[in-house]
Order: C-alpha cells, then structure tokens, then sequence
C-alpha cells in the first residue's frame, strides 16, 4: 500500500473542506490579507487548534508555484492515486451499484480538478486514471476540485481499456 504524501493545496475553498477531516501539516496565509473570510479562518483554526504561519504574499506565492492561492494554502498529508490492485479490492466490497468516472488524457489540471468536484458531488465510488498521458495530481488540480479530491478515490492503472 502506497504511503501518504505531502500536498500543498490552495484557495479558500479547498483549505475549509480539509479542516477537521484530514491531516493537515500547517495551514499558510497571506500576513497581510485582513477581511472577515480571513478571520472566519483564524477562528476556526482555532477551534480545532491548527496553527497558522504567515508568510508574505510573494513568499506564499513562491510557495504554492504560482497558483493563485487567494491568500490561503494548506501543507497536508493525503494518500496518492492507488493501484489497479486496490481497485479490485474496493470493487469486490462494493455491494451496491457501482458508479466510475473513467478518464483518459485530461492534460489540464483545472480540467482534471473540475472532474473531480463533479464525481464528488454525483457520488462516483472510483475514478480511474491512466498512469501516462494525464497531467500529475498537484496543487492545480486541488485547487479546481474545492476539496474534492481529498474525499474520492482516485486509482492509476497502466491500461485502462484491460482495466474495463
């Protein structure tokens, strides 16, 4: 089984859906962003008792590789795209009927990541990736998902017309 990887993940949106939810390392923002969306933030992080780090803007925008990062980004631990092999196994648990999302040479990361969201809110059990020709998960595709792709399971397969 793969182990979990770090992952920086940007905006607003993405950073709140993994509050409380999964292992966040730290969460990053803008020293001199001040609004109340910044404060409503603050407050929850501190409810849960997740510290936050302020950088300047320049630095986080360093940080996140240019994404646009509205201020917010998170370092947090999440588990990479699993194996055929795991695929298998989830599938065999599966009693219900099974929805898939198949995808083949998204080269975009926000289209990537609009894909996401949209399994994650039409309830897709599994979406499948081939593991060459489709751009990598990164900060982007995290972005575009909201969040999303930390609540899905994301599986690589070598082939995927075998795989069907």
């Amino acid at each position: 089984m793969s182990t979990d990887i770090e992952q920086i993940i940007c905006g607003f949106h993405a950073v709140e859906s993994v509050i409380g939810r999964h292992d966040i390392i730290e969460i990053i923002v803008d020293h001199n962003r001040r609004d109340q969306r910044m404060n409503q933030l603050h407050r929850r992080c501190n409810q849960v008792g997740i510290t936050i780090r302020a950088l300047p803007g320049t630095e986080l925008t360093r940080l996140t590789n240019g994404v646009k990062h509205q201020g917010v980004a998170a370092r947090i631990r999440i588990k990479p795209a699993q194996s055929e092999v795991e695929l298998y196994r989830l599938l065999d648990k599966l009693t219900q009927r099974i929805l898939l999302l198949v995808l083949d040479r998204i080269q975009d990361p926000r289209n990537l990541g609009a894909c996401v969201r949209a399994a994650a809110a039409a309830g897709v059990d599994a979406i499948i990736l081939p593991k060459d020709h489709c751009c990598p998960i990164n900060a982007s595709v995290a972005k575009s998902a909201s969040g999303a792709l930390l609540h899905g399971n994301i599986f690589r397969v070598t082939n995927i017309a075998r795989t069907l």
